[in-house]
């Protein structure tokens, strides 16, 4: 009897020990980032003066991609607007609401869809529409940028990725002059684990920018 309660209590220990370390390593984050490779040498030098706009986040189209994921978006725009403030103090920056509001009163709201519909299919940003963002918010530089979400809702297992790609566009090349990705997954076990946005926001930006040299 004693022998049976005591081979219980093992196998209940080592039942409680195995979830344990689920928990632990369901609830670790994994960070990534990467740094695009681009046709010219990059120099921060050539923002000097000049004026740069940021456009608003775009989502990539996933079966993600939801409206809840809308207060994410505007975190990481809000996020993008005080890091690359920071990062190219040298330069005139639009922030991401001040475009959007110049480009709603000047119509031209459409722009937006049509560059990065244009980039899904092609991989390329098309030469015109840059030059009408540019021209409209009268910007030498573009900032777009591309949030993607990704889900995993198991019965024990919840997981979030969150990938964005970040590229500034010039107007005179059409070219990215520089490019980065930043990639945070952050999962838990039995719904613990969860994010807070702007926290998660301000974690993607950094990793995007932490190659911007």
């Amino acid at each position: 009897m004693l022998f049976a309660m005591s081979k219980g209590r093992k196998e209940c220990l080592v039942g409680i020990s195995v979830l344990l370390l689920l928990v632990v390593a369901g609830c670790m984050s994994t960070k990534n980032a990467e740094k695009h490779q681009t046709a010219v040498p990059f120099s921060k030098s050539q923002f000097n003066g000049k004026s740069i706009a940021i456009l608003p986040v775009s989502e990539a189209k996933t079966s993600f991609a939801t409206e809840s994921n809308r207060g994410l978006r505007l975190a990481v725009s809000e996020a993008l607007d005080n890091k690359a403030t920071k990062l190219i103090a040298t330069a005139k920056m639009s922030k991401y609401k001040m475009c959007a509001t110049t480009l709603n009163d000047a119509n031209k709201l459409n722009l937006l869809d049509e560059l990065f519909k244009t980039y899904e299919v092609t991989g390329t940003y098309d030469n015109k529409t840059v030059v009408a963002l540019c021209d409209t918010l009268n910007a030498d530089y573009l900032i777009v940028s591309k949030l993607t979400a990704g889900k995993l809702d198991a019965i024990l297992t919840k997981a979030t990725t969150l990938t964005l790609d970040v590229s500034i566009v010039s107007k005179q090349t059409k070219e990215v002059v520089w490019g980065g990705t930043g990639t945070f997954r952050k999962g838990g076990i039995m719904g613990f684990g969860g994010v807070d946005d702007k926290e998660v926001a301000e974690e993607l930006v950094n990793l995007a920018f932490s190659n911007f040299e």
